[in-house]
């Protein structure tokens, strides 16, 4: 579902906290022109469901790779 990257970024924090993961990232993305730390980043929020799709199925197959 779209959403903004800064509700993404805390859902996945709180997602890993509540597993007794912790978890330290560089959240200012270095790729972009014009970054915003990821908790403070409402401005994007586009869902392309296919390429989601597509990144799940190269994440599936370089775990069957690296097995």
């Amino acid at each position: 579902m779209p959403r903004s990257v800064a509700d993404f970024y805390q859902d996945v924090m709180s997602g890993l906290n509540a597993l007794g993961i912790e978890v330290r990232i560089w959240t200012m993305p270095q790729e972009v022109a014009e970054p915003i730390p990821f908790e403070q980043d409402r401005k994007h929020a586009a869902y392309d469901r296919e390429y989601a799709q597509r990144l799940w199925q190269i994440l599936v197959q370089a775990v069957h790779l690296a097995l």
